[in-house]
């Protein structure tokens, strides 16, 4: 199926925005876990960690889902009846075949009618 430029629906809109904000969320606790971690001069807990990692999963979901709205924001199904009227119309020229086209190599690998 071929695929057109479409207008981003009010729904799209709303969800995309929605995830990019929640992107902008969890960029930030990512950043205000290691942040605290370096103003008291040390590394990150364990539950810090785990945190942080659950944050890095849910990005990754996001960034996946923000690409799918984009995509389909520039894309939506053309019509059978559009795919006929965009069909090109009469042959293509073909040209002679080659000299021994379709025909098997002879057994030690030429083709056949030339020169070993």
């Amino acid at each position: 199926m071929r695929w057109a430029p479409r207008q981003e629906t009010q729904h799209d809109s709303q969800a995309h925005q929605g995830l990019r904000q929640k992107r902008a969320d969890l960029q930030a606790e990512a950043k205000g876990l290691l942040t605290a971690a370096a103003a008291e001069g040390r590394g990150l807990t364990d539950a810090e960690r785990q945190r942080d990692d659950a944050i890095q999963v849910e990005l990754a979901a996001i960034a996946d889902e923000v690409t799918r709205y984009e995509r389909a924001a520039k894309a939506e199904p053309v019509s059978a009846s559009r795919l006929e009227s965009d069909r090109p119309r009469g042959r293509a020229a073909v040209g002679p075949a080659s000299p021994g086209a379709g025909q098997r190599p002879d057994a030690e690998g030429s083709p056949p009618g030339r020169p070993r």
